[in-house]
């Protein structure tokens, strides 16, 4: 396999408006009005150029999209009815879903800007590249703005972020969960993590077809790893999970398990090794657990305990009421704009809404565009969809990931088939 240097193919606008839209952010005045101004604006950009959408994706895409939104727009009707159903009068949700529509419109934005300025080019694989490149380049304003404490006290005065939030970034532990766009933690990991499932899926193809992979590809993914240690360990292991994926799918159907085989048992030694080493200068194993630092916590006297499962299983992994678990009780937000009964998890955070069979309705049309992506697409694109399925499965457990997982599927199964098949149209 031979490593390729490919040269850049995106001009500097589009980079900037694809790495402000993916990891937006606002100033601290006129929020409301800033994003009106925001999404108005990329909503017209859209709808003027709708005509590229409709030449650029095949029938059968715009057929199953169709479809997906007709679906989805049952769905939100759900979610606006639920509240007054309930008589909870808590339209937080309804306002949260916003999101779903937002991310949607700053994606299709990107596609079509990448559709008008690399004409005859292969959509899918460049939506994915400057998907990734806006990663690579908020993780690089993360270094700076950790090496420039001048620079993060700018970011903090400038950048819309409520007191709350001022408050969790002076702690220590979150030095790092910090870019150009204020606090980045949880959202930014799943992003990343997002990433290296694309960068993950373009390797291997390109592995598959010519044995040639891209140094950008891999710089993309490293750069991705990283922004997972600096924003969430949960992309970590996410990203982990995704590569083991890949690394298996490359043994099993590219039919090249000697060489995975060796790779695996030299990564595994240096991995021991190196944990080792660090473990005899610093009297415990570091490595082993800053991994597991999602799951283990210190209790008073020093001893170790699964802390952080604890609180998962017994605080906020509970079983509501029967009633509960059929109709929701119409709340997600709770008293102090927490979340409704203390609960981080994303699944039931929806089931306390409204109920067991509107959020499997949800997660089922996620499934349905995910196989779609790999049923639409050839070689690789079933293992993206897996990659996307397992990450979003993690994610989700440990907090709520469908507002972006779903709108990324959404725009993947609608430019799919331009890849493959819309140039030979």
């Amino acid at each position: 396999m031979r490593l390729v240097i490919s040269k850049p193919k995106f001009d500097a606008w589009t980079l900037i408006m694809s790495a402000y839209l993916i990891n937006q952010f606002y100033f601290n005045a006129a929020i409301s009005i800033q994003r009106i101004v925001l999404l108005g604006v990329l909503c017209v950009y859209v709808a003027s150029n709708f005509g590229i959408l409709q030449r650029l994706v095949p029938r059968r895409n715009f057929n199953a999209a169709n479809n997906t939104l007709v679906l989805f727009a049952f769905w939100f009707l759900i979610v606006i009815i639920t509240p007054f159903f309930h008589g909870s009068g808590d339209y937080s949700y309804v306002s949260y879903c916003q999101t779903y529509f937002s991310w949607t419109i700053y994606l299709l934005a990107i596609i079509i800007r990448i559709a008008k300025k690399r004409p005859h080019e292969d959509v899918f694989e460049n939506f994915m590249m400057i998907f990734s490149i806006s990663i690579l380049l908020y993780v690089l304003s993360t270094i700076l703005i950790i090496a420039l404490p001048s620079l993060r006290n700018a970011v903090q005065n400038l950048v819309y972020m409520d007191s709350y939030t001022l408050s969790v970034m002076q702690k220590e532990k979150y030095y790092t969960r910090i870019g150009w766009a204020g606090f980045s933690g949880y959202t930014t990991s799943l992003k990343c993590t997002i990433s290296v499932c694309f960068m993950l899926y373009l390797g291997i193809r390109n592995t598959a077809t010519n044995y040639k992979m891209h140094f950008k590809q891999m710089l993309l993914y490293l750069a991705a790893m990283l922004g997972n240690i600096f924003y969430a360990r949960t992309g970590v292991i996410a990203s982990i999970l995704c590569t083991l994926l890949a690394v298996a799918y490359i043994a099993i159907r590219l039919g090249q398990f000697q060489k995975f085989l060796k790779w695996f048992l030299v990564i595994l030694v240096g991995v021991i090794s190196f944990s080792y080493y660090i473990s005899i200068y610093s009297g415990e194993n570091v490595i082993f657990n800053w991994i597991l630092e999602l799951f283990i916590s210190a209790e008073s006297g020093g001893s170790k305990s699964v802390i952080s499962l604890d609180i998962m299983f017994d605080q906020m992994l509970f079983k509501p009421e029967t009633k509960t678990m059929w109709l929701g009780d119409g709340y997600y937000t709770g008293t102090g704009g927490l979340s409704y009964m203390r609960t981080d998890l994303g699944f039931l955070r929806l089931i306390l809404y409204f109920g067991v069979p509107f959020t499997l309705y949800i997660y089922a049309l996620y499934i349905n565009i995910i196989r779609n992506v790999a049923r639409f697409g050839k070689k690789g694109t079933g293992l993206l969809g897996m990659m996307l399925f397992v990450s979003f499965l993690f994610f989700e457990f440990k907090g709520e990931s469908i507002i972006v997982f779903l709108p990324v599927a959404f725009v993947l199964m609608l430019i799919l088939k331009s890849s493959f098949e819309y140039r030979e149209e």
